[in-house]
């Protein structure tokens, strides 16, 4: 998927089932695959549509360091915030 390609309603919705799922069950395999599929920027820096998740976010909450360091590497946005005011620093702690 081309950086500037807007994400369709279709790819939206799967990433947020994806990241519900990573969040609420503990399963990150359909989240990183669909990240991995059709990365770039707007993917990695995705945020789910009810709170402001990222797939960082995620991934720094379930303690993921080498998810991490492959988004991080992947000029993934750290400073996003979610709608409630934490970055994926604050979801690590």
């Amino acid at each position: 998927m081309p950086e500037e390609s807007i994400l369709t309603e279709e790819y939206k919705v799967a990433l947020d089932e994806t990241i519900n799922l990573a969040f609420s069950d503990d399963d990150l395999d359909p989240l990183l695959n669909l990240i991995s599929s059709k990365g770039g920027p707007k993917v990695f820096n995705y945020q789910y549509s009810l709170s402001g998740v990222t797939p960082l976010m995620v991934f720094a909450r379930k303690g993921r360091v080498g998810d991490i360091c492959i988004l991080l590497s992947f000029g993934v946005d750290y400073h996003l915030r979610a709608n409630n005011g934490r970055t994926a620093l604050d979801w690590a702690e």
